[in-house]
């Protein structure tokens, strides 16, 4: 009887563990998207709000200068890349973060027109969570083309 129940609890414990390593690895894939978003968004140099879930922006990829966008609809964030020359929304997308609950991901600072900030904000689900997981960053726009 006591090694039925030493069994059982090692049984438990050894469950437990796989589900908070499953719940950590997604996590960390969903913040990695995150982290992508952010710094690609930093190294802007034209950024085009089209909604709180859509964001076209021109920005540096290793060396050179591309067309990105990113598109939080339908419960996952996508990221499209085109040449500068390019036309944004073909191909086949990449898949940055999924189990987005939220419709505000990006909002911009001071306002939409001459953003200086962009806070992506993002409840992502995760296996075996009973709530979404909030990811929330801000970024400087500091390399933005301006026109004073």
């Amino acid at each position: 009887m006591i090694l039925t129940a030493v069994f059982f609890m090692y049984n438990v414990s050894v469950n437990g563990a796989e589900r908070t390593r499953d719940r950590v690895r997604a996590l960390s894939q969903q913040q990695n998207g995150v982290e992508r978003m952010q710094r690609e968004l930093r190294q802007a140099t034209t950024i085009t709000p089209v909604s709180s879930q859509v964001v076209d922006m021109q920005t540096y990829v290793g060396s050179t200068q591309q067309l990105v966008r990113y598109d939080c609809t339908a419960g996952s964030c996508k990221r499209y890349q085109a040449l500068t020359s390019g036309t944004l929304g073909v191909g086949t997308p990449v898949t940055v973060v999924t189990g987005v609950q939220n419709s505000n991901v990006f909002t911009m600072e001071p306002d939409y027109i001459n953003p200086d900030l962009v806070v992506v904000e993002l409840d992502v689900g995760v296996a075996g969570a009973t709530r979404p997981i909030t990811i929330k960053g801000g970024v400087a726009l500091k390399n933005l083309a301006r026109t004073s």
